[in-house]
Parts: C-alpha cells; sequence; structure tokens
C-alpha cells in the first residue's frame, strides 16, 4: 500500500481553546488557508505552503471576536475571499495585505463558490439572498446583483456547466469596443495547454439555487430569476455534471435525482433513487468521483458509489490491519482528487482511507492506503498533490510518500517509518531516530543526511552503536548528495549548492536552465534542467568544474519532454537517463550518452 505522511500544520502558537472553523486548498497554486477561532484572541486567517508552514512574510487576516464563516479561492488567480461573521469581506490578492470590500449591506456571507473559469462569484448571505460579483482589474469585487427566491431561504448553488469553442478573436474586437459581457467572458477564457494549440473555455454565468423550501431555482446571466423545480422536500445539495447539461439534487435521506437541462435552464428528470442508509446518518456527504460518478457517505463503513447515466450501483468497504471497525465507527466526510483519481473517505473514529479509481465500475476501485489520526475528521479536502484534514483542534496534511532506502559500500540505510531509519554497516545495525518527517536520504561510507524538505540533518555513522547528529539547518532540498566533507542540494528554488555538513553555502553552480535532476557518483554529479540540458560536473577540486559539454536532450531524442533521472558511470564516461515524452508521460526506454564520442 501507498504510505502517507501527516504533518501538522505550524501556525504558531494558537490559544488552546482554538478551534479550527475551515481549511480550503487554492487548485492550482500550493497554497492552503486555515481558519480558526477562540473566545480570547477572536478569529484568525492563516495562508500556509503545501508542507503546512505558514508563509513568514504574510500576517494573519484576524478579527477581535468574530470567526471566518466561509473561504472561497480564483480557480486560476492568487486571490482568496475571506467572509467574517461580522459581515466583513477580505480579498487576498497575493500580496502582503488584504483588502476590505466595501458594501452597502450589512449582512453575514454563508455560503460563496465561484464559477468555473473565476468570471463571477456568488454568495448566500443572511438575508436569504444570493448575490453575484465580479473582480474587476484591482482585484476587488464588485456586486452586479441580487437573486432572491418567490419561497425559502436558499441553501444550495451550482454553476451551470461551462461552454467551450466560441469565437476568440471576436470576443476580443467586442471587449475592445467596450462591450461589457463580451470583456467579463474573455477575462474568463484560458487556453488548455495539454497540447491543445487553441482550445478555448467561456465561463458560465447562469446557475441554480435551492431553498430549504424544496424549490429551485434557475438564474441567468442577466439576473433573471425562474422556478424550475418545487415539492422536493428538506434540499441539502446541488452538483452539476462537469462534462454535461445534467443537475443533481440531493433531498435529506439520500433521495438523489438526476435532471438533464435544456438551453433554457428548464429541468428534465431522468431519473431518481434513494440510497439505503442507517438512521444514524447526519448531513450529506456526496461528491463526484470522476465523470459521471457519485460518492456517498451511507452512515456506516461503506462509501457508495452511483452512475446515474447507467444506474450502476455498488458499494466500497475499507479493510485495515490494526483493528477491525468499532460498532459505531462511519464515514463521514469524502473528498476527491480529480487530478489523481483518489477518493478519500474519514470516519467518525479518525480514520482516513483512500481508494484509486483506473477506469469504470467496481473493479477499477482499490484502496491504497488508509491512516489513523487522533482525532474525528471533520473536513477533508485535495489540493494540487496533497490531502488536508481539519480535526478541528488540529490540521494535519497528508502526503504521499516512497519509502527511501539507500546503499553505498557496506553502508545501507533503509527507512521503516516516517522519521525512523534502520543503519546497517556490515553485521551491526541500530535504529536512527530523527525529528524529521524524512523524504529523502543520502549517505556515504561514514555520513547519512536526511531531509523533510524544510530541513536537513546530517549524521557520523563511525562508529555506529553511537551515531551522532553533526548538523542539522533550515534548507528546502528536493535532492541531495554527499562528496567527502561536503553537501550538494538541489533546492525547492531550482538552485543547486554545494553546502558544509552545517549548512553553510561554499558555492552556488549555475547551470543552463532550472536544475530538476540531481545525481552523484563518486566524484561526478549529473544534472539535467528543465530546458532539456543534460550536463556532468567534477566536484573533485577545490570547486566543482564542468566535466563534460553540454548536452541538448531535445535535439537527441524524438519527442523529448523532460528529464526524469540521469545517473553517470564511476568512470564519467557514460549517462544513463529516463525521460518523459512532450505530454510528460514516461518514455519505455532508457537513454545512455556516451559523453567522448557524444552519442
Amino acid at each position: 500500500m501507498t504510505l502517507y505522511f501527516d504533518y501538522r500544520v505550524k501556525i504558531g502558537d494558537p490559544s488552546p481553546t482554538a478551534t479550527f472553523t475551515n481549511i480550503e486548498w487554492h487548485q492550482q497554486h500550493p497554497f492552503l488557508a486555515v481558519a480558526l477561532h477562540s473566545p480570547e484572541r477572536g478569529g484568525a486567517l492563516y495562508i500556509c505552503d503545501d508542507l503546512g508552514d505558514r508563509l513568514k512574510d504574510i500576517d494573519p487576516a484576524t478579527h477581535p471576536t468574530a470567526a471566518v464563516t466561509c473561504l472561497a479561492w480564483h480557480p486560476h488567480r492568487r486571490t482568496l475571499v475571506i467572509c467574517w461573521q461580522n459581515g466583513e469581506i477580505r480579498i487576498w490578492n497575493g500580496d502582503s495585505e488584504y483588502t476590505l470590500v466595501q458594501t452597502t449591506r450589512q449582512t453575514v456571507i454563508l455560503q460563496a463558490i465561484w464559477s468555473t473559469q473565476g468570471s463571477k462569484f456568488l454568495t448566500i448571505d443572511s438575508l436569504d439572498e444570493v448575490g453575484v460579483w465580479r473582480l474587476d482589474a484591482r482585484g476587488q469585487l464588485v456586486s452586479l446583483f441580487y437573486a432572491k427566491p418567490a419561497s425559502g431561504q436558499p441553501v444550495a448553488l451550482a454553476m451551470r456547466l461551462a461552454k467551450a469553442g466560441l469565437d476568440m478573436a471576436g470576443l476580443a474586437r467586442k471587449a475592445v469596443a467596450g462591450d461589457e459581457r463580451a470583456l467579463d467572458m474573455f477575462s474568463a477564457w484560458r487556453p488548455k495547454t495539454a497540447g491543445r494549440k487553441t482550445a478555448v473555455q467561456m465561463d458560465s454565468t447562469s446557475f441554480y439555487m435551492a431553498t430549504n423550501s424544496g424549490c429551485v431555482y434557475y438564474v441567468n446571466e442577466g439576473g433573471t430569476v425562474k422556478e424550475v423545480l418545487k415539492g422536493k422536500g428538506v434540499i441539502q445539495k446541488l452538483l452539476y455534471h462537469d462534462k454535461e447539461d445534467y443537475l443533481l439534487v440531493i433531498v435529506e435521506g439520500l433521495n438523489l435525482s438526476y435532471y438533464s437541462v435544456d438551453p433554457t435552464g428548464n429541468l428534465q428528470e431522468v431519473t431518481t433513487v434513494k440510497l439505503s442508509s442507517s438512521p444514524t446518518l447526519t448531513g450529506c456527504s456526496v461528491v463526484w468521483a470522476g465523470a459521471g460518478v457519485l460518492a456517498c457517505a451511507v452512515g456506516d463503513i461503506t462509501v457508495r458509489i452511483w452512475e446515474p447515466g447507467t444506474g450502476d450501483s455498488y458499494s466500497l468497504i475499507f479493510t485495515r490491519n490494526d483493528q477491525q471497525p468499532t460498532p459505531r465507527e462511519s464515514i463521514s466526510t469524502l473528498a476527491f482528487s480529480k487530478a489523481k483519481g483518489l477518493l478519500c473517505g474519514s470516519t467518525n473514529t479518525g480514520t482516513v482511507v483512500i481508494w484509486k479509481v483506473n477506469g469504470k465500475g467496481y473493479d477499477a476501485w482499490t484502496q491504497v492506503a488508509s491512516t489513523k489520526l487522533k482525532h474525528t475528521v471533520e473536513q477533508a479536502t485535495w489540493g494540487i498533490n496533497h490531502l488536508a484534514i481539519n480535526t478541528v483542534g488540529t490540521v494535519y496534511i497528508l502526503r504521499e510518500h516512497q519509502m527511501s532506502a539507500m546503499f553505498h559500500n557496506k553502508v545501507l540505510v533503509i527507512q521503516t517509518s516516517a522519521s525512523q531509519m534502520l543503519v546497517s554497516v556490515g553485521d551491526e545495525t541500530v535504529e536512527l531516530n530523527t525529528d524529521l518527517q524524512v523524504s529523502g536520504i543520502a549517505l556515504n561510507d561514514e555520513l547519512v543526511a536526511a531531509w523533510s524538505g524544510k530541513v536537513v540533518a546530517v549524521y557520523h555513522l563511525v562508529p555506529l552503536s553511537s551515531m551522532n547528529v553533526i548538523g542539522s539547518f533550515t534548507c528546502e532540498c528536493i535532492s541531495a548528495g554527499i562528496y567527502e566533507q561536503s553537501l550538494v542540494v538541489l533546492t525547492s528554488k531550482g538552485k543547486i549548492e554545494v553546502l558544509t555538513l552545517q549548512g553553510t553555502v561554499k558555492q552556488s553552480i549555475e547551470t543552463d536552465g532550472q536544475p530538476i535532476t540531481l545525481s552523484l557518483t563518486g566524484h561526478f554529479m549529473t544534472v539535467s534542467t528543465m530546458t532539456g540540458i543534460l550536463q556532468v560536473w567534477d566536484l573533485s577540486r577545490r570547486e566543482a568544474k564542468p566535466f563534460s559539454k553540454l548536452k541538448d536532450l531535445i535535439e537527441a531524442i524524438d519527442d523529448f519532454g523532460e528529464a526524469i533521472s540521469a545517473v553517470c558511470n564511476s568512470n564519467g564516461t557514460k549517462v544513463a537517463l529516463t525521460a518523459a515524452s512532450s505530454s510528460l508521460t514516461p518514455m519505455p526506454a532508457i537513454f545512455v550518452w556516451s559523453i567522448d564520442e557524444d552519442t
């Protein structure tokens, strides 16, 4: 199974009575917004990186009494909307300050969502109205109009599917001529880069709102409101299909109704089902888990999968090695990563289970991981690569990790857990306990270095029975190697540096392009860059010097995308490498570069 390490979010010293009220990942940038509240200090909002560390150059947004009610990241921009219990709305636009949104209404924002491309922002407020906003060129929210249902209070929103393939040139001409609607639509477009040259997507500005009276209303882009459904009971959630014009209405008791949508927003029922559930089921954790696939928490340790297009239905049941689930244990929250095809189910006793899907049907699902936290999971959300878990008292980031192992001459190091390693020299073996969540290892005959991505620790192995730390320092390290009494690191900022064992920089190495792989073989260092350049360096001198000429892999390898790994042999005559194609999928080949012959 895959191993996930849990990292506590580090935001300083919160009040002992503080509770975490909300967490939200940006879906394109490595930012996690974390909100908390305590009676003594009031509310606060911190912005953290993907390791859970608070961004040091950004102060938290605070209020002496009010808590944060909801958070919403812009789909593409580094823009976060923060709504507070006292009615304030603040915006963070990627700098060190927060901007207060000027409004004329004294109301609390209860829910908020962005449109798919971010041209519109929707809110449900305490006056039982839905606000429609847009983001102007200064990064400020501008109110456009408010929509009020004829009966009931708004409880759920769903944006319509964005349409693709409009005339971009024509729309640009209209925008330049001053057409505001064209300007909004044009600014919402973004090209899709995965091999497509001209594909664009226009944002949708019409939406559905559901009320606690069992009605569903359609609001078009001009603000006209019409009732399209009524008498459905207590509606808990609306979900819009991300590829086709279908709307799912979820009513209390896991009654799911699936509707097709015509161009005017009217609904036509396709199918309705009632999923069996536990009488103790509370809340509504239903998410899309792929195109046209729904995952539903049903109040026990199973996840019910329903495909409304085909009518297929089946259950995922989690298994674990430590113990059997308790009778009262149930999956309470679900979160799906579309990019990774991973479904997370979290239980009321702190168990986190992850399934991977590859294809359609029951056989496409495989449980790949499970871990146990100490508290009930209240919220789970996927970012670009990692999973954030809110247990109210603590926020964790779960990172997928491949166990590290390395062999050098007679020294063997094997990682056995997040912070433990076994070190063997000949017939002698000891356990090394670190203060790090170890993400990588480097070693030579006398030294072993371990790093977490934020901190590097260096240990002296001789004698093994009294192994000790000789250096520990801050370094955002992606990869590293040890040569004699120096540490060579590739940092997260794309730099290669030669350090002392205590972290002092001895040399910064300039490369042709940003380096993405680093390996050491004896005194040879092999580096590949994002621009497709491969080069071998000699570390045996006082300063590192180029040993080989620059090799352009884009010219040498057909359909080359980027290097995955590159390693030199012991005498510096050949380099073996693996690579990805231009679509960034691994090539099924090992390439060998003969340095002397340049072939």
